[in-house]
Order: structure tokens, then C-alpha cells, then sequence
């Protein structure tokens, strides 16, 4: 058989597709987003989506994300990965539609799923499905606030569908075919052919010589013609009879068989295509198949046990002798057993292009008898005829081979292929009945052929297509439920509405948006649901090109117009709620550039007066604000910010929601001087911004922490100024709750770093200096506890223990009852006694602890450690 024609084959949907390697259509060359109806942020979303990065943040668009994707050319899916992101538990639902008409119509669901649990990737498969077009919506499941994606993969290849058939499977029975191709063309056999399939019938010849049956079947009509080819192979015979005549062993003689049959017999070249014995014996031509029916032919004259070899793309023989067998490359001098001989593999892979599939192969070998290499002949034939698009050639030559080969299941595959690229064919040429008649007729002998599924769904909508253009709606709808009835998984119910969309097409692509608008929406009403959800979809497509079309244009009054009527011909529609937030966005801002802010509030007050429900376009505003926010947030004088801020604060209506932006922008007018040591500076921000704006300072946010950011670095940088700093701070900023204790940790640093330098001696006026400040607060408390119990300590670890002792006497005299300074006192005298108790000096042990209890009355240790060092006094 020839590699090329055996291509064609394999073009045209018949080999395997499990081994494709499949590629995330989403990110081919071939695929173009289209962007005409999609807002900026949406166009950002669908990139996030396919960018190919798994570490991206969640995706959050609000409440759903619909693009369509156009391809160059058809395209295949069969796999939907979802890849989300984070690790929690978030539901998404994820959606995918196809279409082969248009970007607008004819759309299927492919896969709708949802994305639900804790599992990073998530791959959801659906049969091949083909299309030019591809829908994708992405939306949170319900009561979801934020869809968890990074990344979408939509896994396929180019191309149309694929038939998935293994080598040595059959999607039908040679008598199906037979049948279903008999009945379509009556089958033209001569006598002399219908007389040898008949003898053929039972898999051997009774009546029919083999070599005349090969001559035949090669096309020799003629008898007298097939006669003089019959002797010369007569001749040959005993030729190869006399050659081999020496040689008992039968395995030695199929070897020299070989070798004769190319010094005497193929004395031409190879040549792919040249299948048929009778060229063969006229010219020495010949090619895998022609070669393998000459082989065995003469082979069994001489006794041989010789059969054929069906592989993909190839045949060869096989000889047997008892259990021993040998396989036979006839297309090569050294092509026997070929598996022992590497120099001869190379030389056959050279001459043919072949690839040798040895025994072990089991699925992809066929064994057959000389009848079923003969039959190989007319497979041929009809890989051929198919080539050059003789379609009911290439039928008959199927059946032929059948006739002769019930298992040649290639045949079988090929004629299924036949009928869908005759039906495609006939499509062309706008003859859809003849052409759907074709592909009923493979789907009765193959039900779920990928590819002539496919081809009837293409031929249908070619069919509605060019009826949308000539049939009134009534005998559209007509034609549309015929197609939906034939394919009903097709979504073919959803095209009534393709009538009206091709009428407003056309004028909108000359730029008569109106009228185009008027046209598609005399559908409106009378139309089944799916299709009116066509038109609904449609039409607001139409309108967002309307609108962009008058925003490139600075026509911003007609793009309001526009999205007026869209609002009232289509409440609700999400997409014109986005792009009517688009108008805002753009119109403002050019607004501003060439006219200066008040006409950009203008613009931005005439768009949300007449959508004022409308979410989206409410969020353009607060955008267009934070903008401006963000322009003037650097301001060296806090006050004129504040001040330019309430020209724009006016378009928020929530007055919460304008509190929350200036406090954005004073945070960000401060950050400036927080960054450059300004201190004071930054101070000066907040305290501006607190006397125009109180509502900013409620709760603990950001202007909380960083008011107490601010005081605490001002005030570690203070220097001498460290108290007029403080009592400014404290003074300027009461309601922040953290600054006593910003203004405590300072002093606490500054007793610290005394100690930490040996001047003990204005440790504790600094605590007091602090506590002064801080009144009657805790802080206060806590400062004065902190500086003394730390001097205290310092004189414990010097064994100063009078002077520790005096400094709890004062901490406690200035607050009594403080059960941390009390349990440090004890633990101090304790520590003084233990002295003079570890050297035995009962005496001076018993004089510090009445010392101490005179200081600390009522203390049970104290008493307790009296008694007992009385008691080694007294034993001492």
C-alpha cells in the first residue's frame, strides 16, 4: 500500500486520535479575543485567565465574565482545566459554548461545570466537539462574592473532529456496508466480477483461480488479455520452480524465492502507487501490495505456505512452515526475516518509507490469506479514487475489496470517510439534501463517527445559513426545527433568530447602527425562548459596537442614546451595564483633558442620572474620584487637598463611601512626608484632615495605626524635645487610643537606655516626667511601675539592697497596692536577708527581715523566716 495514499486516509478522520497531543487553544496563534463588546477590565480578567501563570491572584470581576475567542480556522476541544486559585473552598461555575456560524449566533454548550471543593486543578472532558467560535463565562456561584481562577485551559487541536477507530477495529460489518453502499449505487460489477465474489463469498476460491482472480481485481476486464498475463505468470513459475528446485529446507527456498522474484520478475523501480499485479507483470513496477500478491501467488505454486500481513500504512507476507515462521519485506532482495538483519531494515525503510512492525506488535498486524492481499488491490484503488475526489469510484472499489475480504476493516473505515467527504462535497455545492442523505447513510453504519457527526452538524448549519438570507421567518422556523429535530444536541433551536441578525449585519456593518438596532428587534417577541436569548445577546452585542463606535468618534451624546435604548429594550442586560460604565469611564476623562474638571463632573453626572440603579456605573464614578484622589494626594498643603477633594466627593452618594476615599488620600498625602522622616509634617496631615472630615477618625483603621506610627517615631527622634513633643501629641490626637502608649514605650526607651549607660541617678525623674503627661491613665501606672521596679532590679544585681528597697518604697508610695511592685519588694528583701542567713548571721538575718516587715506589715514569710532563724540562733 502507499504511504501517500494512505495519508489521505489519515486526513480525513480515520486514525486514532488518542495520541495527539493536545494543545490549550485559549493561548494558539490562531486564536483572536474579540474585544468590541467587552469593557477594559473585562479584556484584563480574560488575560489573567490565559496567561499561563498558575500563581495568580483570585479573579474578581464581579458578579461574571463572558468573552468570545474567534479562531483562523476550525478547532477541536474535548477538555476543559480549571485551575484555581487559593486553597479554599469557593464555588465557580464555568461555562463553554461553540459555534460554526458566527460569533454572535449558533452557539452550543459544550461543558458547563462547577468548580466546587479544595482541589487545585480541576479537568472536566466532553465528547470532540468542533467550532469557529468559542463562548467562555466564568460567574461566582450564587451568594459567592469572588470567582477563585488563575488560570482556564481549553485542551485541543486544529482542526475538525476526528473519527477514533484502532487499527484492527470495525465501526460496522463489512455486510452493512455492503448493503447500505449496494442500495445508494446499485453496484456496477461486471459478470465476470459478480461471479468471483460469489466464489468468494465462503473466504476461498472453488471456481476462480487465484492468479486470474488477482488479475481481475487489478482491472483486467478482458479475458483474453488476463489469459496472456496468466501465461507469463505461468512462465515465472517455472522459473522460480527451477531456481528453488535444490533447496529442501522450505524456509531456504521462500529466501530465494525472493531473491529471484527481483532478479526476474520486479526488474522495474518501486513506485508508491503501483498497486496492481497486471502492471506489474507488463512493466516491473510494483509496491507493497502489487509485491506481496506476487510473492504469494508463486509461493503457493511451489508449496509454500505463504499468507499476508496487513499493517497501518503497509503489507507485507509471511511464510510458515510447522510452528516456524518468517515475515517477508517483498518490496526489498534482503527482506526476509528482516528482523535479523539491520542492513536490510535500513535498506527497506529507505526504499519505502516504512517503518518494519515486527510480531510483538500484535494490535497493530493483521494476518490474512492470498484472497484478503488480493482484495488489498481494490482497497487501493478506492484511497485512490478518494484522492482525486471520485467519490462513487471510491465506494465501489471499497465494496469490491469487501467482497473479497469481509475483515478488511480499513475498507470499512474508508468507505465511512468516503461518505462524509462526498456529503461535504455536495454541501459545497449547495446540494445540503444529497449531502445530508450521504452522512445519514455513514451514521447508520457508524452511530458515533466523530467526524460524521461533526460534518452533519457543519452540513446544517451551512443549509440554515444560506436559507436565513432567502426564507421568510415562518419557512425559516420551519427549516430550523426540521434541524433541530435531525441534530437536536445540536442547539439548532436556538437560531431562529438568525434571520433577523443577518438583516441588521448587514446595515450595521455599513454603520446604520439605528436601523441595524430597529431590524434585529422586530424578532423581539416572537421568537422561542432559546432563540430569543440569541437576539437579546445580539442585540446588546450591537449595541456595545454602537457605543464604541460613537466613543471613538467623541460622539459622547449619541453613545448615551445608545445605551439609553439599550436599557429600555433590554433591563438588566449586564454587558450594556458594563459599557454604559465604559461611557463614564471615557467620557470623563476626555472631558477633563480638554475642558477641565467641571465638565468632566458633568459628564459624569449625566451618565448616572439616567442609570442610576445601575452598579457598574456607579463604580466608574467612585473610580473617576479615586482618580482624581489619587492626582492631588500629594499636595504639600493638606487643606487645599481637602478642598479640591469636595468638587468630586459630590458624586458619591454615600457619604460613608466618600469619607472612606479622602481618607485613602490623606493616608497617601502623608505617606510622603512618613517616608521622608517628616514627622511633624505628617502630623499636620491628619490633624487637617481630622477637623474637615471627623468620621475619618472613628474605629481603629488605618488612620489610627498610623497616626501611633507617626508619634512613635516622631518622639524616638524628639531629642530634648521629647516632652513638648509628646504633650503635643497627646494634646493634638486624643482619640487615638494607642498614643499614651506610644508615649509611655518612648519614656520606658529613655529609663532604659540610662540604665543600660550606669546614670541611675534621672531614671526615675524621667518616668515621672512621662507618668505627668499620661495623668490619671493606666499608661501612667504602667510607666511608673516600669521605670521603678527597673531601677529597683538594677540595685538588686549591684547588691545595693537599702538603696533597691527605698526605690519600692517610693514606687509604692505612689501607688499602694500595686501587687507587681509588692511581690518585687518582698523578693528584694528576701534577697538582702539571704546574705547574712548564708553566711549563719542569724542576728543580722533576723534584724533585716523586722526591718522589712515594719515596711511591708503582715507579710507571713517574713514572720516565718524570723521563727526560723531564732530557732539556729538558739543551736548555735
Amino acid at each position: 500500500m502507499s504511504t501517500r495514499w494512505i495519508g489521505i486516509l489519515l486526513s480525513i478522520g480515520l486514525f486514532s486520535a488518542n495520541g495527539w497531543a493536545a494543545d490549550n487553544l485559549l493561548s494558539a496563534n490562531g486564536a483572536r479575543l474579540m474585544r468590541d463588546t467587552l469593557a477594559p477590565e473585562a479584556i484584563a480578567a480574560y488575560g489573567t485567565l490565559t496567561d499561563g501563570r498558575l500563581d495568580g491572584g483570585t479573579l474578581n470581576i464581579g458578579a461574571s465574565l463572558e468573552v468570545v475567542v474567534e479562531f483562523q480556522s476550525m478547532v477541536t476541544a474535548e477538555r476543559l482545566v480549571v485551575h484555581r486559585a487559593g486553597r479554599g473552598e469557593a464555588v465557580s461555575v464555568v461555562e463553554l459554548l461553540g459555534s460554526m456560524n458566527s460569533s454572535e449566533t449558533g452557539y452550543r454548550v459544550l461543558r458547563s461545570a462547577t468548580v466546587a471543593g479544595t482541589q487545585r486543578r480541576v479537568a472536566f472532558d466532553f465528547p470532540p466537539a468542533g467550532f469557529r467560535w468559542l463562548m467562555l463565562r466564568v460567574q461566582p456561584a450564587d451568594g459567592v462574592p469572588d470567582t477563585h481562577i488563575s488560570e482556564i485551559e481549553i485542551l485541543g487541536r486544529s482542526g475538525a473532529p476526528e473519527s477514533d477507530y484502532a487499527f484492527q477495529d470495525s465501526p460496522a460489518a463489512a455486510r452493512q456496508v455492503l448493503e447500505t453502499i449496494g442500495k445508494r449505487l446499485q453496484l456496477p460489477y461486471s459478470d465476470a466480477e459478480r461471479s468471483l465474489f460469489a466464489d468468494a463469498a465462503d473466504g476461498r476460491l472453488d471456481q476462480w483461480q487465484t492468479a486470474e482472480a488477482a488479475l481481475l481485481v487489478s482491472g483486467v476486464a478482458d479475458g483474453r488479455r488476463r489469459a496472456r498475463l496468466q501465461a507469463r505468470l505461468n512462465d515465472w513459475v517455472g522459473d522460480a520452480r527451477r531456481a528453488t528446485s535444490g533447496l529442501r529446507d522450505p524456509m531456504a527456498r521462500a529466501r530465494r524465492l525472493l531473491t529471484w522474484m527481483h532478479e526476474r520478475a520486479l526488474t522495474g523501480r518501486y513506485r508508491a502507487e503501483q498497486t496492481d499485479l497486471s502492471t506489474l507483470i507488463e512493466t516491473g513496477d510494483y509496491n507493497c501490495v502489487s509485491s506481496a500478491v506476487l510473492y504469494a501467488l508463486i509461493g503457493t505454486e511451489l508449496g509454500l505456505d505463504v499468507r499476508g500481513i496487513e499493517v497501518p500504512d503497509h503489507a507485507l507476507a509471511i511464510v510458515y512452515d510447522g510452528i516456524r515462521h518468517a515475515d517477508v519485506e517483498t518490496t526489498t532482495p534482503r527482506g526476509f526475516d528482516p528482523a535479523r538483519d539491520r542492513a536490510a531494515l535500513a535498506a527497506f525503510t529507505k526504499r519505502t518509507g516504512y517503518g518494519y512492525i515486527p510480531s510483538s506488535r500484535v494490535s497493530q498486524r493483521r494476518e490474512t490469506s492470498l484472497l484478503g492481499l488480493i482484495a488489498l488491490i481494490q482497497y487501493n484503488h478506492g484511497v485512490a479514487a478518494l484522492r482525486r475526489a471520485d467519490y462513487e469510484e471510491a465506494l465501489l472499489a471499497n465494496t469490491r475489496a469487501l467482497s473479497l475480504d469481509a475483515g478488511l476493516n480499513s475498507a470499512v473505515k474508508n468507505s465511512i470517510a468516503t461518505l462524509g467527504r462526498w456529503a461535504a462535497h455536495e454541501a459545497k455545492a449547495g446540494d445540503f439534501e444529497r449531502a445530508v442523505d450521504h452522512i445519514e447513510a455513514g451514521l447508520a453504519l457508524a452511530p458515533n463517527d466523530a467526524a460524521l457527526n461533526h460534518n452533519r452538524r457543519v452540513v446544517w448549519q451551512q443549509r440554515i445559513n444560506a436559507a436565513a438570507e432567502r426564507l421568510a421567518p415562518d419557512a425559516f422556523r420551519d427549516l430550523i426545527a426540521r434541524a433541530n429535530a435531525a441534530v437536536p444536541e445540536a442547539g439548532f433551536d436556538r437560531q431562529q433568530a438568525l434571520t433577523y441578525i443577518r438583516s441588521a449585519r448587514a446595515l450595521a456593518e455599513r454603520g446604520q447602527w439605528a436601523p441595524a438596532f430597529d431590524v434585529a428587534s422586530q424578532g423581539a417577541g416572537r421568537l422561542n425562548d432559546p432563540s430569543q436569548a440569541e437576539l437579546d445577546r445580539y442585540r446588546s452585542a450591537l449595541l456595545a459596537r454602537w457605543m464604541s463606535a460613537m466613543i471613538e468618534a467623541d460622539r459622547w451624546r449619541d453613545a448615551l442614546s445608545a445605551a439609553e435604548r439599550g436599557a429600555e429594550a433590554l433591563p438588566g442586560d449586564w454587558r450594556l451595564r458594563r459599557n454604559s460604565a465604559y461611557l463614564l469611564q471615557e467620557w470623563s476623562e476626555a472631558e477633563l483633558a480638554s475642558n477641565g474638571p467641571e465638565a468632566a463632573i458633568d459628564a459624569v453626572r449625566a451618565v448616572r442620572s439616567r442609570f442610576p440603579d445601575n452598579a457598574e456605573v456607579s463604580r466608574a464614578a467612585r473610580s473617576f474620584v479615586g482618580r482624581r484622589i489619587n492626582e492631588l494626594q500629594h499636595s504639600a498643603q493638606p487643606d487645599r487637598l481637602i478642598g479640591e477633594l469636595a468638587r468630586y466627593v459630590s458624586l458619591l452618594a454615600d457619604e460613608r463611601e466618600a469619607e472612606r476615599l479622602l481618607a485613602q488620600a490623606v493616608d497617601a498625602a502623608a505617606s510622603s512626608h512618613i517616608k521622608a522622616g517628616r514627622w511633624e509634617r505628617a502630623a499636620q496631615v491628619y490633624e487637617s484632615a481630622r477637623r474637615a472630615a471627623p468620621g475619618i477618625v472613628q474605629g481603629a483603621g488605618a488612620y489610627q495605626q498610623n497616626v501611633a506610627f507617626i508619634g512613635q517615631e516622631w518622639l524616638a527622634r524628639a531629642g530634648e524635645r521629647r516632652e513638648a513633643v509628646a504633650a503635643e501629641l497627646l494634646a493634638t490626637f486624643p482619640e487615638v487610643a494607642a498614643m499614651p502608649k506610644v508615649v509611655a514605650s518612648v519614656y520606658m526607651k529613655a529609663v532604659d537606655a540610662r540604665l543600660k549607660a550606669g546614670e541611675l541617678g534621672p531614671v526615675e525623674a524621667i518616668g515621672l516626667r512621662g507618668a505627668d503627661l499620661l495623668g490619671q491613665t493606666q499608661e501612667a501606672r504602667r510607666l511608673l511601675r516600669y521605670t521603678y521596679d527597673r531601677l529597683a532590679r538594677t540595685h538588686v544585681a549591684s547588691e545595693h539592697w537599702q538603696r533597691a528597697v527605698e526605690v519600692y518604697d517610693r514606687a509604692l508610695n505612689r501607688q499602694p497596692g500595686d501587687n507587681h511592685l509588692l511581690n518585687n519588694a518582698r523578693a528584694a528583701w528576701h534577697s538582702w536577708a539571704n546574705e547574712f542567713m548564708s553566711r549563719q548571721d542569724w542576728a543580722s538575718a533576723i534584724d533585716i527581715y523586722q526591718r522589712a516587715l515594719e515596711r511591708l506589715p503582715g507579710t507571713a514569710a517574713f514572720e516565718q523566716n524570723i521563727r526560723y532563724c531564732r530557732q539556729q540562733l538558739r543551736r548555735g
